[in-house]
């Protein structure tokens, strides 16, 4: 019994490692940066991420994979003046740590009163892990979740 228990989690701790390798190949289209309409940029560059706003400061950095025409975005650090202003603090100009700014986001928010766990909940729905997007890219185009990037 003990036995197959063991065999049991090995084929499942291989399973999930297959399908995180599967998924970690990027689509070289994607390569560059890409603006919208509004200026806001999305910058990929083989599996790392960088979303700028439309003033062209940094806001959002993380990694990416591609599967299937679906491109799954993992959030690693927050700009601080964006973070900053967004909170009513000063973080400086550096990026944070996801997890450095999702206490601080529980913290700041609890002063105004909000329970930890409403504003962990909060956190996480703003910048919890991406489920997926759909993509496609034709020529100096992206369709990114129904929005369009130009090719900068």
């Amino acid at each position: 019994m003990r036995k197959m228990t063991w065999l049991a989690l090995l084929a499942i701790a291989l399973a999930t490692v297959a399908a995180t390798e599967a998924r970690a190949a990027t689509d070289p289209a994607l390569n560059g940066a890409w603006v919208m309409s509004n200026g806001s940029i999305n910058s990929f560059d083989d599996g790392n991420w960088i979303g700028l706003v439309a003033e062209g400061e940094p806001f959002l950095m993380g990694t990416y994979a591609t599967e299937g025409g679906v491109v799954y975005i993992t959030l690693t650090h927050i700009h601080g003046i964006i973070w900053g202003e967004m909170l009513g603090a000063d973080f400086g100009r550096e990026w944070l740590p996801i997890n450095e700014a999702r206490t601080a986001f529980i913290e700041i928010l609890g002063a105004y009163g909000l329970p930890p766990e409403d504003a962990a909940a909060e956190f996480d729905s703003r910048f919890g892990p991406v489920a997926g997007s759909a993509y496609s890219v034709s020529g100096d185009m992206l369709t990114l979740s129904g929005e369009t990037f130009t090719r900068m």
